[in-house]
């Protein structure tokens, strides 16, 4: 992730990756995300939880193809 990192002492409002997110709206910076299931049949994978506020938004990301 590029950008700076959050401070270990405050408290976001919102997203902890908000700040460093090319995907983050303003949303994002107000409202905690909140984990939910994905399609585990897409990832390969037993059992996957996303949180992020535009998890049906954006395109999947595959953990295991990513490397």
């Amino acid at each position: 992730l590029q950008g700076e990192t959050p401070s270990p002492t405050g408290v976001a409002a919102g997203c902890d990756f908000a700040s460093r997110c090319p995907h983050a709206v303003n949303d994002c910076h107000r409202r905690p995300p909140t984990l939910a299931p994905i399609d585990a049949a897409a990832h390969k994978t037993r059992r996957h939880v996303v949180a992020c506020l535009r998890q049906g938004e954006l395109p999947a990301f595959d953990p295991l193809a990513a490397g």
